[in-house]
């Protein structure tokens, strides 16, 4: 019988391509890793708020973002160490969303910036564009890979 509580490196329960399993890692860090430090961020920041060196916003900020990011841990670990696919295709469609959502915020500051007819405009919207084009790009990439890996075979 196969122990639960071993880590998937340990467990061989499915024959997955290398790809599959390379990705999986690759998802899991960069994911669990940027919502671990939002929570500490988020931790910091209200313990300097409490002390008073931050301001009453950054709490407010804080206290938002410190639940969903322990969640999001939470469930990429489960998704990754329990090898759960209900948790996998959640995080997709939470990936996808968030694709989506940077995909507006990237479009609706760019069209800010163009109507504003803002100085240094076409490096604004290189950087600016680039990186939120990225950060969108790996968003739909990993959403889609968790709710659909079959594209992503070649059989």
């Amino acid at each position: 019988m196969e122990n639960p509580y071993q880590p998937p490196s340990v467990r061989m329960s499915n024959n997955e391509p290398l790809f599959f399993s390379t990705a999986k890692v690759f998802f899991f860090i960069v994911n669990f890793s940027c919502a671990l430090v939002v929570v500490v961020w988020s931790a910091t920041t209200i313990v300097r708020a409490i002390l008073g060196r931050d301001s009453p916003a950054e709490l407010l900020v804080s206290i938002f973002l410190i639940g969903p990011s322990c969640s999001f841990c939470l469930a990429e670990w489960v998704a990754y160490y329990r090898d759960k696919r209900s948790a996998e295709q959640k995080l997709g469609f939470l990936m996808l969303g968030l694709a989506a959502l940077t995909l507006f915020g990237v479009v609706a500051n760019i069209y800010e910036a163009i109507t504003t007819e803002m100085e240094r405009l076409h490096e604004f919207v290189a950087c600016f564009g680039g990186i939120g084009i990225s950060i969108c790009l790996y968003c739909a990439l990993c959403g889609l890979f968790r709710l659909c890996p079959r594209l992503f075979t070649s059989r």
